[in-house]
């Protein structure tokens, strides 16, 4: 039960994090503008995404016929990113095609990112599953519940790249490409991760992931996304209000962390 508590709260409580902390903390530090259709297509398969792992999880569980479906998802995403980017290329004859890389270039460097993609991905599993195994055993040692682990610490923890990234971005001046990396890392969280979590061991979901975390993040997308849809900009409070929001999540989880803690020792 533990295992499957942090592998559902490290993706749930990852995307809580990413959205509240980093995408709050590069949209309190500056005004994002964002291109409307290609925000609109990345927000409509981030809600898909989100929606299909909650009403899986509603049933308790996600097994591993749903877990293919997540992966199968998630290459879906991959594959519609791929063909929009090659809509977006520039065409023959342009100046912008002309100053591309020649064919050769191009098939390596093709090959050499499917390379680090495959490697990227062996490091990911590898490191999901020492990043489980490790906080099964400091939620055991403190006595702390396990999901309050993957909901904070480990979450927080695999969003570190993307707030480096995020804080990079703003000061080169490109906060929008922050923004759209969440976004695609969102999207791998609830469907990749949790899928080839769940095809390793069907995973059980806690009531206290459906009744508390599925909630927070459904608000805390809602806002984020709204943000943009509405008007394609960001203003430096809304940042202020994603913060605020993943404040109270978090403080939600220390109180819930302490009483079970109290309950244990006592």
């Amino acid at each position: 039960m533990g295992e499957a508590d942090i592998a559902i709260g490290n993706a749930v409580g990852s995307v809580i994090a990413n959205i509240g902390l980093i995408v709050g903390l590069v949209m309190a530090l500056t005004e994002v503008r964002l291109q409307a259709k290609d925000f609109r297509r990345r927000a409509i398969w981030y809600a898909a995404a989100m929606l299909i792992l909650i009403g899986f999880s509603y049933q308790g569980f996600v097994g591993k016929v749903q877990s293919f479906v997540l992966i199968l998802f998630a290459f879906a995403y991959v594959g519609a990113q791929y063909c929009a980017a090659l809509q977006d290329r520039p065409k023959p004859g342009t100046v912008a095609a002309e100053e591309e890389s020649p064919v050769h270039d191009k098939v390596w460097s093709r090959k050499r990112s499917f390379l680090i993609f495959l490697a990227g991905l062996g490091m990911v599993l590898i490191g999901s599953r020492l990043m489980v195994d490790s906080g099964i055993a400091v939620a055991e040692a403190l006595r702390i519940p396990s999901l309050v682990i993957g909901l904070t610490i480990i979450a927080i923890g695999t969003s570190l790249p993307e707030l480096v990234t995020g804080l990079t971005s703003v000061r080169k001046g490109y906060p929008d490409l922050s923004i759209g990396n969440i976004i695609g890392a969102n999207i791998l969280d609830l469907t990749l991760i949790v899928g080839v979590s769940g095809v390793i061991n069907p995973l059980v979901v806690s009531r206290d992931t459906v009744q508390y975390s599925y909630p927070y993040m459904v608000i805390i997308s809602i806002f984020f996304l709204g943000t943009f849809l509405r008007k394609g900009i960001s203003r430096r409070w809304n940042g202020w209000v994603l913060l605020a929001i993943y404040g109270l999540y978090i403080t939600g989880l220390v109180n819930f962390a302490l009483h079970s803690s109290l309950n244990q020792s006592t």
